[in-house]
């Protein structure tokens, strides 16, 4: 049986799909909205503050952080993305040290401690800035956000 892309593909006589379901930052359609919310967040990350980005589904949100990853200089920023779906303090940490490129293992304390040492090397050692991205982040449960601060917090009273 075949796919909707394969029958497209041998429909129309393509070798490739000729479209994605994704517009590149570049052919987007510059919108007043849309570059507001992009200078608002890269004012906040160059702030080195938290911010969230909230909005019905498809409105443009994955646009919007494109965009602005696309003007994230890449020796200034180190990103990484997470896809939440509403974990515990515990898989969360997992999955943010998965994203990371560390070993996922380990007691939870210890998970916490490695992905704090990991962000202060990054920005210290590296000179980088850490962004971490959480995709879906509505699911969230309160004492799993509550341990994100915990993490972006270096150093007492910072």
């Amino acid at each position: 049986m075949k796919t909707i892309i394969q029958d497209l593909r041998s429909r129309f006589g393509f070798h490739a799909t000729p479209f994605t379901c994704e517009i590149s930052v570049k052919d987007r359609f510059p919108l007043k909205e849309f570059d507001e919310a992009i200078e608002a967040l890269l004012q906040t990350l160059d702030a080195r503050m938290s911010c969230a980005l909230i909005a019905p589904a498809g409105t443009g949100k994955s646009s919007i952080l494109r965009a602005v990853l696309d003007r994230l200089p890449d020796a200034r920023y180190r990103t990484h993305y997470v896809k939440v779906t509403g974990l515990s303090k515990r898989d969360m940490c997992r999955e943010i040290a998965q994203a990371v490129g560390l070993a996922p293992a380990g007691s939870y304390p210890s998970l916490v401690r490695k992905l704090q040492d990991r962000f202060h090397e990054t920005s210290d050692t590296d000179g980088l800035r850490p962004v971490l991205i959480l995709d879906e982040a509505q699911d969230l449960r309160p004492d799993t956000l509550a341990m994100l601060k915990v993490l972006t917090n270096f150093d007492m009273d910072s």
